[in-house]
C-alpha cells in the first residue's frame, strides 16, 4: 500500500479527476531506468504481442475504454485538441502495423533495440 502522501490526482482541462498516480522514491527509478538501458531488444514474439495488443484496442476496448473515448480522454486531460490526438493516434496505428513485415523488423528492431514500441 502507498501512504497517502505519495499519491497525486490527474485531472483533465476542466479540473475532474481522471485519475490517479503513485509516486515512487527516486533511487527506484533510476534503478529501473538502468535496467531498461542494458535490456536486450525486444524478442520477436514480444513484438508480436505488443502487435497482438494493439489490433485488440485498435477494434476493441481495454481498459474500458474504445479508441474513441480513449482519444478523447487524452485530449481532455492533455489539453491537445481532438484532431492533433486523433493524427497521431492514426500515425502510431500505421508505424504498428509495418511492424509485422520482416524487413521493417529488420531495418528498426535492430536499430531501436527495447525502445521499439507502439
Amino acid at each position: 500500500m502507498v501512504p497517502r502522501g505519495l499519491r497525486s490526482a490527474v485531472t483533465d482541462v476542466a479540473g475532474v479527476e481522471v485519475a490517479r498516480l503513485s509516486l515512487v522514491p527516486p533511487v527506484y527509478v533510476t534503478r529501473a531506468m538502468a535496467a531498461l538501458r542494458t535490456a536486450e531488444p525486444v524478442p520477436t514474439t514480444g513484438l508480436d504481442a505488443l502487435l497482438a495488443a494493439g489490433d485488440a484496442f485498435a477494434s476493441g476496448a481495454v481498459g474500458g475504454l474504445g479508441v474513441r473515448e480513449y482519444e478523447h480522454l487524452v485530449s481532455r486531460t492533455s489539453g491537445v485538441p481532438l484532431t492533433v490526438v486523433r493524427r497521431y493516434q492514426g500515425k502510431r496505428l500505421h508505424w504498428c502495423a509495418g511492424a509485422r513485415s520482416r524487413e521493417w523488423r529488420r531495418l528498426h528492431v535492430s536499430a531501436l533495440g527495447s525502445r521499439a514500441t507502439c
